[in-house]
């Protein structure tokens, strides 16, 4: 039974960046920091990160320094994906120093040249104009597919 809801739904990032009003700043900082990021502009998207903040990811379950995660994203930027990797954003909420973000990433694997598709819901901590703390929550599945060793343990 279909209650009309196909799921949700992602947008370029100008185009979601259009609907905001002056008031959302921590929604655009989230915006520029994905926009900086599919563009290879990976040094501006760390400049709008705290480098003594965190990164956790469900995967691995274990939080990184926002400094390390420059580390591992440029790598996979580099040597995992052929051209990096575009984010396509969908819902945004924010409260307090809180955004979450319903997020899609699509790139070509480097390995493979098979399409990288993953569907994200992110929960980030701002505080002023930097990126304090981020939450990825990301398809497990296809992620471990693009970034477990050959052989290895997802």
């Amino acid at each position: 039974m279909s209650n009309g809801f196909a799921g949700p739904t992602t947008a370029p990032v100008s185009q979601v960046r259009a609907t905001l009003d002056d008031s959302e700043d921590s929604k655009r900082l989230v915006l520029d920091w994905f926009e900086a990021l599919s563009t290879g502009r990976i040094e501006d998207a760390y400049k709008l990160m705290d480098p003594d903040g965190g990164y956790w990811v469900l995967r691995q379950r274990t939080t990184v320094s926002n400094a390390r995660f420059a580390e591992i994203f440029t790598d996979a930027w580099n040597n995992t994906f052929t051209d990096g990797i575009t984010f396509t954003v969908g819902a945004l909420t924010a409260d307090a120093n809180r955004v979450a973000a319903v997020v899609e990433g699509h790139a070509t694997l480097a390995s493979s040249g098979e399409p990288y598709d993953n569907m994200y819901h992110y929960l980030f901590t701002v505080d002023g104009a930097l990126i304090r703390h981020v939450c990825e929550f990301a398809d497990t599945y296809r992620s471990a597919q693009a970034f477990a060793p050959p052989g290895g343990a997802p």
